[in-house]
């Protein structure tokens, strides 16, 4: 008898070649990346018992508009590794 899939698990290890969106159940995929057996065995049983789509993605990126957020992220990181440094100074 076959192995029994189970949707989280499959949604992690799909993850690591493809975008997964489970709000919208899309599974977004770059055009020329090489997916395994396995691999599209999960995305079969997603696709046909889960309610999944799969599409194959042109590569475009969008960009943030929100660049205050991430500078402010930025900004946040760097006072960060500077607090670090001075912790290590201290001992």
């Amino acid at each position: 008898m076959g192995k029994k899939h189970q949707e989280d698990i499959d949604i992690r290890r799909v993850q690591k070649v493809a975008f997964v969106n489970q709000v919208n159940k899309t599974i977004s995929c770059k055009k020329g990346t090489i997916i395994g057996i396995h691999t599209w065995g999960r995305i079969d049983f997603l696709v046909n018992h889960c309610g999944y789509v799969f599409v194959w993605d042109n590569g475009s990126v969008v960009q943030s508009e929100n660049t205050s957020v991430n500078k402010f992220y930025k900004d946040l990181k760097k006072e960060y590794k500077e607090d670090m440094k001075n912790h290590k100074e201290w001992h």
